[in-house]
This record gives C-alpha cells, structure tokens and sequence, in this order.
C-alpha cells in the first residue's frame, strides 16, 4: 500500500495545494490528502499550501516529510529438545532470544 500525507486546513483557507518545491515547482495535487505513490525506502519530502479560493490568497508553503523504512528482518527457526548443551544460532541484526515464548521474559 501507498503511504497517504496529509495536512490539516484549519481556518487558513478553503484548500491544499500539493507541490515538489518549497517555491515555484510543480503542482502535485489537491486536498488535505495527497499519495505520491512513493513505494521505495527512502525520505521525501513535498509541500503543502492553503489557498482561500475565492482571493485567491496562499500561505506559505510548509514542509511534509515522508519516510518509508525497510521491512525489519525476521528470523525464524524451529522449536528444539535438547538434553545436553546447544548452542542457539546466531541471528540477524535487531533479532534477540528470549526466555520466555513470543518475545516475553527477559532478553537474552
């Protein structure tokens, strides 16, 4: 799914204008929501206006950041019965054991 930004009117006009440069650029969109179809891992940032439609009059442009992350690495592996010593395998980055099941207990 595509990430949706949006912003809040408040009293500061009648509509949102979306663009891609804080002055000048390129109209993006409309409304208090945009998508910008971004699906990569990475940060952007667009800008937002309010607009009072019938002066015609915007505020200045504010800054709305987008972050899409990486998906975290899970690793998996197999209930094990051992009756002597074992040695748990090593996991990926940000991955723990635990000493209870489900993440719960204490962190190994």
């Amino acid at each position: 799914a595509t990430p949706d930004l949006s912003v809040d009117l408040g009293t500061n006009g009648d509509a949102i204008n979306w663009y891609d440069a804080s002055t000048a650029g390129t109209l993006l969109g409309t409304g208090t929501t945009y998508s910008s179809g971004e699906t990569a891992v990475g940060t952007y940032t667009y800008y937002a206006e309010a607009i009072e439609t019938v002066s015609g009059c915007t505020s200045n442009r504010i800054p709305v950041t987008l972050t899409i992350n990486s998906m975290p690495v899970v690793d998996t592996s197999m209930d094990i019965d051992q009756c002597g010593p074992y040695t748990l395998p090593v996991l990926s980055a940000d991955n723990f054991y635990y000493t209870a099941p489900n993440g719960s207990g204490t962190n190994l």
